[in-house]
């Protein structure tokens, strides 16, 4: 059970070191969202390095997933979007991917719970935004 001032996410990122840096990023994002909405803000971090793990162990009031679009076996997060909503229904999904045209694909999706951001220098910054409106929208 969680409080109106905690934020629930989740990052599956096979690649050990951007998962550890996501991890460490988001985080200080508490202190981001503590200074724009003048109110404390808590951070519950889950972290996964496969899809497998990912849909074991996500909570079922997981606020938003950050998720690299490719995965091991050739599994995509685009795979997991449909298993993730069956879990968290109300949750917002973020896929990441260092190849803009899967951005391209995904941004002529119709669904407001699904963002796509391009690991690029401004990655953190777009992360920081889709925490932000769900932070709003609580």
């Amino acid at each position: 059970m969680k409080n109106n001032n905690q934020i629930k996410i989740a990052v599956l990122e096979d690649n050990e070191y951007f998962n550890l840096l996501m991890q460490k990023r988001i985080l200080s994002y508490s202190q981001m969202l503590t200074y724009d909405f003048h109110k404390e803000y808590d951070i519950k971090l889950s972290s996964f390095l496969s899809a497998q793990e990912c849909m074991h162990n996500i909570e079922g009031d997981t606020d938003i997933v950050f998720a690299d679009f490719f995965l091991e076996d050739k599994i995509t997060a685009w795979d997991l979007v449909n298993v993730i909503r069956q879990k968290c229904k109300k949750c917002k999904v973020v896929i990441m991917s260092q190849s803009e045209n899967i951005g391209r694909l995904l941004n002529l999706v119709d669904d407001d719970k699904i963002t796509f951001i391009y690991k690029d220098e401004d990655a953190f910054v777009k992360g920081y935004k889709a925490v932000f409106e769900v932070a709003r929208e609580s």
